[in-house]
């Protein structure tokens, strides 16, 4: 049970680390103890390159998703409730897609990042 949880909390600062309040912080934290100097990345490759742009894209994905004007019009426009909870369902899938599009991306460019580190 504490391995689901351990996973549980694993995901949640995986996706903490989207929120741009986090990042925000982070920087104020890293600018006021001085530790703001830039380390220097290697070039990625170009399968990361890829995994990078998928990410990116199913960032994107997500943001239609959320963003969709079907479901907004109906909601602002005071449809009937069937048309909303459809809407809703349809924003709610794009949005999952997305992340789904994402999270795989981010495996994989973690296995990637592993794999090379652990070659060095």
């Amino acid at each position: 049970m504490t391995f689901f949880f351990k996973k549980v909390l694993a995901l949640l600062k995986a996706f903490a680390t989207y929120c741009p309040y986090c990042l925000a912080g982070k920087k104020v934290v890293q600018v006021a103890s001085g530790k703001n100097k830039l380390k220097k990345k290697n070039n990625p490759t170009e399968k990361e390159k890829n995994l990078i742009g998928g990410i990116k894209m199913g960032k994107y994905i997500a943001i239609i998703g959320v963003f969709c004007p079907f479901f907004w019009i109906s909601l602002l426009t005071g449809a009937s409730i069937e048309m909303i909870r459809f809407n809703a369902i349809h924003s709610g899938i794009v949005i999952l897609i997305g992340f789904v599009i994402m999270l795989i991306c981010r495996v994989g460019l973690e296995k990637i990042r592993k794999e090379s580190s652990s070659s060095m």
